[in-house]
């Protein structure tokens, strides 16, 4: 008798185990995520403000060694440049070994390439270590963590992102004043030391990226309704299957799984649901065929042509699926590339430029400070408010970059009129709004378009497009600068291109609002399948 109950009872386990073998895998969406949430905060907050404070930690010395303006631009240039041409590598090597390894090794060459920074005595050695260096592992870690976050949320990925980058926001405020205090007590190859030893942080914040499938929320598919099969004809003729059911060959396992899912059945709708396929088995075999007639092509009814076999994929094919590169035959997703590139070319140009801008209008370097302080105040406060706002506008991550860059159009606009302090600050809040919103939407508009599996190559191609758009349309400010004499003019280049982005996207949405009315109104077959009565 004791054996037939555990026999019983291990059968009911692997019955469990089918219940769950083919069901979607869901990502846990909190748990183990917000650690994930505060590696991804530590780590960018060390990556970006070690790079922020470099040419404050190291301006003295420059001056020191004689290297120019130039070579001090080259430096600082062919670390962002060489970063992001990292994008040729990083989605092959996502693939491969996986976030968690990728964000150990670019944590750990960044830390070392600011170690070795601190002994630099001249250019050779500085592009070196720094601008080759640090931006190799600097590289790295931008699309691993940010992928990690991807990967561990769905419903929660916009406030995910939004602790993330509030956190890492107070870098900014917080690494200027450290590194003031630490060239005071130790000149400055014992600051870059310490920084280097600060930025070994990021190898810890990489441990703590576990692989998702140990965090994974398993659902049975207790809730079985009545099963649809819907076939969309659209103008281009395709079919689409809108659901599919895997049913077990042997039907007494079936029948013993349909038995199992009923006991787990809380309401008396689940279990109506599976009565009407218990009733009648022959549903789902009439189902299999349905849908191998309507999505493979393989009915009695209509004979398609076979499809001819695979030839082996050649050197180019294998090129093109490894760095996926298919992503650049689909449309919208180089109209979202092209957005985002030329966003984070105006974003990056104006932060830099800022404080000779507000100099060439006439303001002293205690106003220039104070206005920066104010956006960077208001930038944390929004970052922190964007998802929350955005949830209650119910927009999408596109829709709220669009916003942003309107605010900061005008924001930008304002700048060149003001003509107080009180103004400036004024306009400082609204920029720092703008900033917030965008710090927070620009991560996902990609992510809220392409499946997971894609994100890795996607982040790739977007780094090497960003650095594109920089070495194309960087040395025209330059150009701008020299000509009309004055800062305040390149505010008209980087306006515009901003308002390249805001045209592009706003005639996307529209097409593809029209598409959609246009889809709901095309002729459908609906079968559906109902057991006798």
């Amino acid at each position: 008798m004791k054996s037939a109950v555990n026999h019983e009872k291990n059968h009911e386990e692997v019955l469990k185990e089918k219940l769950f073998e083919n069901n979607p895998k869901i990502p846990p969406d909190g748990g183990w995520g917000w650690m994930i949430v505060i590696a991804f905060a530590v780590a960018n907050m060390l990556l970006m403000s070690t790079v922020n404070v470099f040419t404050l930690m190291f301006k003295d010395k420059f001056n020191d060694l004689g290297l120019s303006a130039t070579d001090t631009t080259l430096i600082i240039n062919l670390n962002s440049v060489v970063g992001m041409a990292m994008g040729l590598i990083i989605g092959p090597m996502l693939k491969i070994f996986g976030y968690r390894k990728v964000s150990i090794i670019g944590g750990s060459i960044f830390a070392f390439g600011i170690i070795f920074t601190a002994w630099g005595d001249n250019l050779t050695y500085f592009v070196c270590t720094y601008s080759v260096g640090s931006a190799i592992g600097l590289g790295l870690c931008s699309s691993s963590f940010p992928l990690a976050v991807n990967t561990y949320f769905k419903e929660r990925r916009t406030k995910a992102f939004g602790i993330a980058v509030t956190i890492s926001g107070l870098g900014p405020i917080i690494f200027p004043q450290l590194i003031s205090l630490l060239l005071q007590f130790y000149g400055e190859t014992g600051c870059c030391l310490i920084l280097g030893g600060i930025c070994l942080h990021v190898v810890a914040a990489g441990l703590l990226l576990q692989p998702i499938k140990y965090h994974y929320k398993k659902v049975p598919a207790v809730k079985i309704k009545e099963t649809e099969i819907h076939i969309e004809i659209s103008s281009q003729q395709e079919q689409y299957c809108s659901k599919k059911s895997d049913y077990d060959d042997s039907t007494k396992d079936k029948n013993e799984l349909n038995l199992l899912v009923e006991r787990k059945c809380d309401n008396d709708e689940d279990k109506k649901s599976l009565g009407k396929i218990s009733r009648n088995s022959s549903i789902a075999a009439s189902l299999a065929n349905v849908e191998e007639f309507y999505c493979n092509g393989n009915g009695n009814g209509i004979q398609t042509s076979q499809l001819p076999k695979k030839p082996t994929s050649s050197l180019s094919q294998k090129i093109i699926k490894l760095f996926d590169l298919d992503l650049l035959k689909d449309l919208r997703f180089l109209n979202l590339l092209m957005g985002i590139s030329i966003a984070v070319f105006a974003e990056i140009n104006f932060s830099l430029l800022t404080p000779l801008i507000l100099a060439d209008q006439g303001y002293n370097n205690v106003s220039i400070a104070s206005f920066m302080s104010t956006l960077g105040v208001a930038d944390i406060i929004f970052r922190f408010c964007a998802p929350f706002i955005g949830d209650w506008l119910k927009q999408t991550p596109q829709v709220m970059c669009i916003y942003s860059f309107v605010i900061a159009i005008i924001g930008r606009g304002m700048v060149m009129f003001s003509t107080s302090l009180q103004q400036l600050l004024a306009i400082a809040v609204g920029l720092g709004v703008a900033k917030g919103f965008r710090s927070v939407y620009l991560n996902l508009v990609i992510p809220a378009y392409l499946p997971l599996e894609r994100l890795p190559s996607a982040s790739g191609i977007q780094m090497v497009t960003k650095g594109i758009i920089l070495i194309m349309l960087g040395p025209l400010l330059g150009v701008i600068r020299d000509l009309t004499g004055s800062y305040t003019k390149c505010i008209y280049i980087i306006n515009t291109v901003t308002f390249i982005t805001i045209s592009m996207w706003t005639i996307e949405i529209l097409y593809m609002k029209l598409k959609k009315q246009k889809s709901m109104t095309s002729p459908s077959i609906k079968i559906t399948s109902n057991s006798p009565s």
